[in-house]
């Protein structure tokens, strides 16, 4: 499962640890960003790795080439770097169901809707 970000898949993680799906036994969990703290999740996450900077400097270099009138988009092809660690595996025999993987899809979901109406 490729989530968005890191933070999203640590809850991924977590909710797998709940239910007993074993990571990554049933299901590989890949997350995005490669923050610092994804290295101790557990298991360690794999992650893709994205250039801050190499994007920050694309984006500016356009902004000032661009007449103040103009608001054409642009799209920008940035080099990413998959790091792999222990959340992903190749693909198992005991490897979670399509139905499984949704109900616990729908859990986390809920959570995360109870906790925002919580804030």
């Amino acid at each position: 499962m490729l989530v968005a970000n890191d933070q999203m898949a640590l809850g991924v993680l977590r909710t797998c640890a709940e239910k007993g799906i074993r990571v990554p036994g049933q299901l590989s969990v890949i997350g995005y960003d490669d923050t610092t703290d994804s290295a101790w999740f557990t298991p360690p996450l794999t992650t893709i790795r994205q250039q801050f900077k190499e994007a920050g400097r694309h984006s500016v270099d356009w902004l000032i080439a661009q007449p103040a009138a103009d608001s054409t988009s642009r799209q920008m092809r940035q080099s990413v770097e998959l790091i792999v660690r222990g959340s992903t595996a190749a693909k198992q025999p005991e490897a979670l169901q399509d139905d499984d993987l949704a109900q616990c899809l729908q859990e986390l979901a809920a959570r995360v809707a109870r906790r925002s109406t919580d804030l």
